[in-house]
This record gives structure tokens, C-alpha cells and sequence, in this order.
């Protein structure tokens, strides 16, 4: 859908993944960063290099 542009949650794309608002939230303005790579369930998962990389501009 974010791809597509009719994700009306999303706020911004980064070099390594999107940001989004939580479609349904029990606390207001609840984030989502989701991962372009898919393979890792939790970013201490990933490798170091990548995770430092994740929060690069």
C-alpha cells in the first residue's frame, strides 16, 4: 500500500525502511519503523553495521 500511495498511515520513507503511524492505537501517535529487508523479527537481531545504518538519514 505504501508503495502504491494509499496508505494513509504512512509518514515517511527512509533509506532502509518506512515510517508509520499504528493503524490501531491504544496510545496516541504509536510508530512503526518496518524493515525494507524482511528475515529479522527484532532490529538486535540484525547485524550491528546494519542496525547502526537503520537510523542514517
Amino acid at each position: 500500500m505504501i508503495k502504491q500511495g494509499e496508505n494513509p498511515y504512512f509518514v515517511r520513507e527512509l533509506e532502509t525502511g518506512y515510517v508509520v503511524l499504528g493503524d490501531h492505537q491504544h496510545f496516541c501517535g504509536y510508530t512503526l519503523f518496518l524493515y525494507k529487508t524482511h528475515g529479522e523479527t527484532e532490529l538486535f537481531d540484525l547485524p550491528l553495521p546494519v542496525r547502526q545504518n537503520i537510523w542514517k538519514k
